[in-house]
C-alpha cells in the first residue's frame, strides 16, 4: 500500500488514466551548448507544473462531485483541469550530465527504441522508414491532457517560449491525440473506440484510495521501480501506430466470404471482443457485458476465443504457463508481464466513422511498466510475434499464428486458425457461426490476416518521481560537459521544426 506522501511524489497517469478528451505529446531536445546546471534548474522550476498521482485522485473526486450537481450549480470550467507529466529518455538523462548510476537501469531503456538490438528484436520497421521526426534524438516528452484543445494549444506555446527564452532546449514536434466517442450520437458518453471501431480502454486495472487517502490496490509490482535518486518511478513506452482502416475492412470481408461467416464474427476473432466490447469468450454475439471479468481457463482449445485473438495474445488470462526456448522449459505467471495502457487515438474521422482511411489515423500507444524488457518487450516478442504462442503445438492446425493486429516478423504464408463454430461453456453444444445456405469448398479454416497496423516511430522513456527534478538541480553533474560553442544570440539556435507536426 502506498501512502499519501508517496502519491504526492509519483507522477499522475500511472495508476489512473488522465480521462481527458485530448492529450498532446510535446517532444523535446535539450540544447547541447546549454550548461547542465541551466537545464537542471529549468527542470526543477518546471516540476512545479507536474501533476502528482495524489493531485490526480483529488481532481477526479472534484470532477465527480461537480457532475452530481445541477448544471447551474457547477463551477465554471471544472472540467478543464490540465494533467501534466514529464518523461525522460536515456539520451535525456545523459544530456543532463547523469552517469549510469543515476539513470534507470533497464537495459532496453538505456539502448532506446531506435537501437538496432531493440528495433531488430521487436521486428519493427527499420528506423529509416519511420517518420523523420522520430528518427532524430529525443531527450524528453511532456504529456499535457485537457478536455479543451485550446487550453493545450496555449500550453504548447507557453512551454515552447519558455524553453527558447531560457536557452535550454526546444520542442521539436508534437503528436496530438483525441478520443473517438463510442457512440457518435452521444459524444458525452464515457466510452470511446479506436479507429477499427472497437470499444477501447476496457481491461486496465482500476485503483482507488481508502478512507485515509492511501492507495488500496496499487499494482505497484507491475508499474513502479525504485528511482536511483529517491522515490518511485515508472518506465514509459511510446509508439505511434498507424491504422489502415480500409485494409482492415477488406481483409475482414475476404475471410468472411471465404469461410461463410458474418463480418462481426471475423472481427470478434481478430480482437477477442465484439465492437461493443462483449468478450467473445462469454458470448457468440454482441450485446453482453463489456466490463465482465473473465479468463480462458474453460477454453483450453480456443473453441470460443481463438488463440490468435489480440486480447488473448497480449493477456492470456491464465495463472501459469510453460514455454520451450533455448534454455529448456521456462515456467512463469503471465500476469507478471502485464502492462498498463494509457494510449489515445489520433486523426480525425467523418461523422459516424463512415470513412475508410488507409493512413493518417491510428493510436498513440503509451504504456507504463516496471520493466520494459520483461513486460512490454516480452509481450511483443514472445507473445504477439510468435506463431506458437499461446498454443505451442507444432501440429499444423494448432499453430496459433501472430497477433493479427500488432504481430510482426511474418514469414511466408503464415496464417491463423479461424473458428466457424462456438462451443458452449460446458461443451455440450456447438453454435454454428456460418451463414445459413453458405457452402465453402475449402476444407481448411486457416486464413492470413496481417499488416493493418504500421509503426511510424517511438521511444522509451521514464517517469521519475517529482522530487527527482529538485534533487538533480541541487547536485553537481557527474559528467564533464564538453567545451561549449559560444553564440552571440543564443536563442537563434532554437528554431523549432515548423510543419505538420508543430
Amino acid at each position: 500500500m502506498l501512502s499519501t506522501q508517496q502519491l504526492k511524489d509519483i507522477q499522475a497517469n500511472i495508476f489512473k488514466g488522465h480521462g481527458r478528451g485530448n492529450a498532446w505529446c510535446l517532444f523535446l531536445k535539450f540544447n547541447t551548448v546549454a550548461s547542465f546546471a541551466d537545464k537542471r534548474r529549468w527542470l526543477a522550476i518546471f516540476s512545479e507544473k507536474i501533476t502528482s498521482a495524489q493531485a490526480q485522485f483529488e481532481m477526479a473526486r472534484e470532477y465527480k462531485a461537480q457532475l452530481g450537481l445541477k448544471e447551474a450549480d457547477r463551477k465554471t470550467g471544472f472540467n478543464k483541469q490540465t494533467l501534466t507529466s514529464f518523461l525522460l529518455s536515456a539520451k535525456g538523462y545523459r544530456s543532463l550530465g547523469c552517469n549510469d548510476s543515476e539513470m534507470p537501469s533497464d537495459p532496453s531503456f538505456r539502448l532506446g527504441m531506435k537501437h538496432g538490438l531493440v528495433n531488430g528484436s521487436l521486428g519493427d520497421a527499420p528506423v529509416i522508414e519511420w517518420e523523420s521526426y522520430f528518427q532524430q534524438d529525443i531527450d524528453a516528452m511532456i504529456l499535457v491532457a485537457n478536455e479543451d484543445e485550446n487550453v493545450l494549444a496555449k500550453l504548447h506555446i507557453d512551454i515552447a517560449n519558455d524553453l527558447m527564452k531560457s536557452g535550454v532546449g526546444t520542442i521539436v514536434f508534437v503528436e496530438k491525440g483525441n478520443t473517438l466517442p463510442f457512440d457518435p450520437m452521444q459524444p458525452k458518453d464515457s466510452g470511446y473506440v479506436e479507429h477499427f471501431g472497437f470499444r477501447d480502454g476496457i481491461i486496465n486495472p482500476r485503483v482507488a484510495l481508502d478512507g485515509q487517502g492511501n492507495l488500496e490496490s496499487s499494482h505497484e509490482q507491475l508499474l513502479l521501480t525504485s528511482d536511483p535518486t529517491s522515490g518511485l518511478g515508472s518506465y514509459f513506452v511510446f509508439r505511434k501506430l498507424e491504422q489502415n482502416v480500409s485494409e482492415f475492412n477488406r481483409q475482414v470481408e475476404r475471410i468472411a466470404g471465404e469461410l461463410g461467416l458474418e463480418k462481426e464474427h471475423v472481427e470478434a476473432q481478430i480482437i477477442g471482443r465484439f465492437k461493443d466490447g462483449t468478450p467473445l469468450e462469454l458470448s457468440p454475439n454482441c450485446g453482453g457485458d463489456a466490463m465482465a471479468d473473465f479468463n480462458f481457463n474453460a477454453d483450453p482449445d480456443g473453441k470460443r476465443c481463438p488463440f490468435h485473438a489480440h486480447i488473448r495474445k497480449v493477456n492470456p488470462r491464465i495463472e501459469g504457463f510453460a514455454v520451450e526456448n533455448e534454455n529448456g522449459t521456462v515456467s512463469f505467471d503471465p500476469r507478471e508481464k502485464q502492462i498498463v495502457r494509457r494510449g489515445i487515438t489520433y486523426g480525425r474521422r467523418s461523422p459516424g466513422m463512415t470513412d475508410e482511411p488507409a493512413e493518417g489515423v491510428g493510436l498513440l500507444f503509451m504504456s507504463y511498466q516496471c520493466s520494459i524488457r520483461h513486460q512490454f518487450e516480452h509481450v511483443q516478442k514472445e507473445w504477439c510475434n510468435r506463431t506458437d504462442f499461446i498454443s505451442p503445438s507444432l501440429d499444423g492446425e494448432k499453430v496459433t499464428g501472430i497477433d493479427p493486429i500488432i504481430g510482426s516478423k511474418i514469414v511466408g504464408n503464415q496464417t491463423q486458425l479461424w473458428n466457424t463454430t462456438w462451443a458452449s461453456h460446458d461443451g455440450s453444444t456447438m453454435v454454428d457461426l456460418k451463414k445459413k445456405g453458405v457452402y465453402t469448398e475449402n476444407n481448411s479454416n486457416r486464413r492470413s490476416f496481417k499488416d493493418v497496423v504500421k509503426l511510424k516511430g517511438g521511444e522509451y522513456f521514464y517517469a521519475p518521481p517529482i522530487s527527482f527534478f529538485k534533487i538533480l538541480a541541487a547536485k553537481q553533474p557527474s559528467v564533464i560537459m564538453p567545451n561549449p560553442i559560444v553564440y552571440k544570440n543564443r536563442a537563434s539556435i532554437f528554431k523549432p521544426m515548423f510543419g505538420s507536426k508543430y
